[in-house]
């Protein structure tokens, strides 16, 4: 098969500068936080959106309608898109950090009522901890022909919540994954191998 290569250009700084100022609220952003926020990116949008919603949950009331940022990008924010993701991760509550652990262990893309019986909690309390990784940003709801499912905003999200994980949590995970998949689907050794031995392994 063939295979065409689409190359993405980075950003350009107007286009950073536009990601930023959408994703802050469209208010007035100081010129010394949008070329600290330009630099940094490298013209990746997945890390301007990131950076951006850092700065949302540390300076909550400055970028309020009408608020306005202090002159310099605070110091607590993570420098690499690497660590800004995962300490996102940390700053969510404990059961929404443990769904967002177990979700990435699901993969990609994940089935709700999978999640709901791996992850063994009250399903009000599961669904308000996805309400709360999705108005996190980190992760979209979708509806298809699987059913109600939910998929990571991007792979470097998912690879932040896998790789947070100590491996005998990622171990534990992967056992309560497979465990749920297959009394959901008797016969998955034989119907999808190679989904019970990447859980396995």
């Amino acid at each position: 098969d063939e295979v065409t290569t689409i190359p993405i250009p980075a950003l350009a700084a107007s286009q950073v500068t536009q990601l930023a100022t959408a994703v802050l609220g469209g208010g007035p952003i100081p010129p010394e936080v949008l070329a600290d926020i330009v630099a940094r990116c490298d013209g990746i949008p997945l890390f301007v959106e990131e950076l951006a919603h850092a700065l949302i949950e540390q300076l909550p009331s400055s970028i309020e309608a009408g608020g306005t940022l202090p002159g310099a990008m605070p110091s607590t924010i993570p420098v690499s898109l690497r660590d800004l993701l995962r300490a996102r991760i940390d700053g969510l509550s404990a059961l929404a950090r443990d769904v967002v652990q177990l979700a990435a262990v699901l993969g990609r893309e994940f089935n709700v009522e999978l999640l709901l019986a791996a992850a063994g909690v009250d399903e009000t309390a599961l669904r308000g901890a996805l309400r709360e990784i999705t108005r996190a940003g980190m992760l979209r709801p979708r509806r298809g022909a699987l059913g109600e499912t939910v998929v990571f905003k991007h792979a470097l999200v998912r690879d932040a919540a896998y790789e947070a994980m100590t491996r005998s949590a990622r171990a534990r995970l992967h056992r309560v994954a497979l465990d749920a998949l297959m009394k959901r689907q008797p016969g998955l050794e034989d119907t999808q191998p190679e989904l019970v031995a990447l859980h396995l392994e």
